[in-house]
């Protein structure tokens, strides 16, 4: 008989018994699903090659600092500057990401997000503009023409996917700006952002300790990792000889992969994977124990089977096909599922929850639930398979089918409740901790009182509300507002949010002791202003 036959005669076998069938096929499908949905959450961060060319030869390019325990720190411009200048392993290319511009002109005023980008970064990350020119050398230079590059989202939501916006004019800031290309959605995966414009680089008015931007680094050709590290220590100890407030900070590259994906994120997703796989070996587990059971109905005619002539690997083929037949019957169930979830998931998801937020059903997610189907049909079928070749034929045609190995099925059928048992306490131990983790997270005590608090950002263009003069008199009246609005208790307004970004601003600071700065040294403070009522 063939595997064709076989295949034919397993549907005969579902056909027959379809409340068996159902609850068969609905356990390995959701099962399968569960496996396959978080596989392709990894798939898409961890696996999936990023959407540039050559992404291997890509790196982010890091200052550290040991002593203050922070290995990937931002980059100063002075620093950039000279890394450009005189490193030979790389193509490097800066951004300064999460900027905030105002758009005019086209209705209600409307708040950008946006990056400040180097003229080298398109060339570094081996993206074409989708229409239009990347940025000139020129255009970094203070005094130059204000120019932009749109997102392919704005495009589309403010001007229509196929419209003709080079050359066009938008108000950013209150000032009018020229459209000179449009980017990629794949821009985003390294800082989300509607607009970018030019990093505009005066050395003059940069500080050394400012650290603001990140840099991409392309290798060049015939150079590898491990040659870009050693050229950039020696640049960053050189760099340490010539300045002395440089002497705690070092370089740190890394792959473009692992500036993107944090390792707590990647130990995450492994857990979760392996979460859902204990539950499939449960499922499998569980479905070995019916088709034990359903085989023990079928030893009279695996017995007649033998007699005739059909040798022991013969009848396990056979059960062996109808597991995996039944398993491939559940995996077309997961896989419909699987689609349904990515799909809700990617939608219900917040925004910037996942570094690379496209999450789909791929070839290597297809690939992966195919062979996670078979392997699934042949574990749980495995036990039955085995159970048979165990059969003595004589005892069992004696008895017509009751035979006598009741001893064998009643051990293997109590292993596997064991080992559904052991998999069932891992996972609840698993998810215990997890519960408790998160009830450990609701009583940490914050500093502030968070429940009736609602916060909103407002950015002023600066040529309307200039910062010493119209903006302090516009916040003083829009905190009035607020508070007389019914049901507020009070309002104020801060330059950064608990737990969010706040402002860098230069300081100047006088040295009372010997200093590695000049006494009129600005330096960079983070620090944040707030009204009296905060």
């Amino acid at each position: 008989m063939s595997i064709t036959q076989d295949v034919a005669y397993s549907l005969r076998l579902m056909r027959k018994a379809p409340l068996f069938t159902a609850a068969v096929v609905l356990t390995i499908g959701l099962a399968i699903a569960a496996t396959a949905t978080i596989f392709s959450v990894v798939n898409a961060q961890m696996l999936r090659p990023l959407p540039f060319k050559d992404p291997d030869r890509l790196l982010l390019v890091f200052e550290r600092n040991d002593k203050l325990n922070a290995p990937l720190y931002n980059v100063s411009v002075l620093n950039f500057l000279d890394w450009r200048a005189q490193t030979q392993s790389f193509d490097l290319a800066a951004v300064n990401p999460n900027n905030n511009y105002i758009l005019t002109g086209t209705g209600e005023p409307e708040q950008l997000t946006g990056n400040r980008i180097s003229p080298e970064l398109p060339r570094v990350l081996g993206v074409h503009l989708i229409a239009g020119r990347p940025f000139t050398p020129e255009e970094e230079k203070p005094g130059a023409a204000p120019v932009a590059i749109i997102g392919e989202a704005f495009r589309q939501s403010h001007f229509g996917k196929d419209a003709n916006v080079l050359g066009r004019t938008i108000n950013l800031d209150g000032t009018p700006t020229t459209i000179v290309g449009v980017a990629p959605d794949t821009w985003n995966l390294l800082s989300p952002g509607d607009i970018y414009t030019p990093l505009i680089i005066d050395p003059a008015k940069e500080m050394r300790l400012s650290h603001a931007i990140f840099v991409v680094g392309r290798l060049k050709s015939g150079v590898s990792v491990q040659q870009a590290r050693a050229e950039m220590n020696t640049i960053s100890d050189r760099m340490k000889q010539q300045y002395p407030e440089l002497r705690d900070w070092g370089v740190n590259p890394i792959s473009l992969l692992d500036g993107l994906i944090s390792p707590e994120l990647k130990t995450k997703l492994l857990v979760l994977l392996a979460a859902v796989s204990f539950v499939l070996l449960i499922a499998c587990a569980n479905i070995a124990n019916l088709l034990l059971a359903r085989t023990a109905t079928r030893q009279h005619e695996m017995a007649v089977r033998t007699a005739l002539g059909a040798s022991k690997g013969r009848l396990m083929r056979q059960l062996l096909i109808e597991s995996v037949t039944l398993s491939c019957s559940g995996g077309l169930v997961g896989l419909l599922v699987t689609w349904w979830s990515v799909r809700a998931m990617s939608h219900w998801l917040p925004p910037n929850t996942l570094p690379i937020p496209t999450v789909e059903v791929d070839s290597h997610v297809l690939l992966f639930a195919l062979g996670t189907t078979v392997l699934t049909g042949l574990i749980f079928g495995i036990v039955p398979a085995l159970r048979t070749a165990k059969v003595k034929v004589d005892e069992v045609l004696k008895t017509g089918g009751r035979g006598g190995s009741g001893g064998i099925r009643t051990r293997m059928r109590n292993t596997l409740v064991a080992i559904e048992l052991a998999l069932a306490t891992m996972l609840l131990i698993g998810a215990g901790l997890f519960i408790q983790t998160l009830v450990n997270l609701q009583s940490v005590k914050l500093g502030f009182e968070p429940h009736g608090l609602i916060t909103f950002q407002v950015s002023l263009p600066p040529g309307k509300y200039p910062p010493k003069t119209k903006a302090p008199l516009f916040l003083h009246e829009m905190i009035e507002s607020l508070a007389a609005l019914p049901g507020v208790r009070g309002a104020s307004v801060s330059s950064g949010i608990p737990f969010g970004a706040g402002a860098f601003y230069s300081h100047p600071m006088m040295a009372t002791e010997n200093s590695i700065l000049p006494p009129d040294a600005k330096i960079p403070v983070d620090w944040r202003i707030v009204s009296p009522s905060s």
